[in-house]
């Protein structure tokens, strides 16, 4: 059987209210839920990413890491949605562009409005 998606993103909002600590949620969930490319893991991972309080900390380590995951998208994604480009540090959107070689804030404007 899958494992379930759900309690999974239960599990990480849970230990998201119980660690203070971002390095340390950052931790527990990779090691007990895991931060892959998987459904079952990228999904749980980044909704505990998001709930942590220090978004902008976790998206830098995890976004600009040397192998990049799944994880790290979604919780942009639940970042952008939730709090605007304000939620990410200085800078980021620029390295974001660089890196993607796309208008990423043009993009999101002309999407918003439509």
């Amino acid at each position: 059987a899958a494992p379930s998606v759900a309690a999974r993103i239960e599990y990480a909002l849970s230990a998201a209210e119980r660690l203070s600590d971002p390095g340390q949620l950052e931790r527990e969930l990779s090691g007990l839920i895991g931060n892959g490319p998987s459904a079952a893991e990228a999904v749980p991972f980044a909704f505990g990413l998001a709930a942590c309080g220090d978004l902008p900390g976790l998206l830098r380590r995890t976004v600009f890491a040397k192998s990049p995951s799944a994880s790290a998208a979604v919780a942009g994604c639940l970042a952008g949605a939730f709090g605007g480009l304000a939620l990410f540090p200085e800078g980021c959107l620029a390295d974001l562009n660089a890196l993607s070689g796309c208008p990423l804030e043009r993009l999101a404007e002309e999407a918003s409005a439509d």
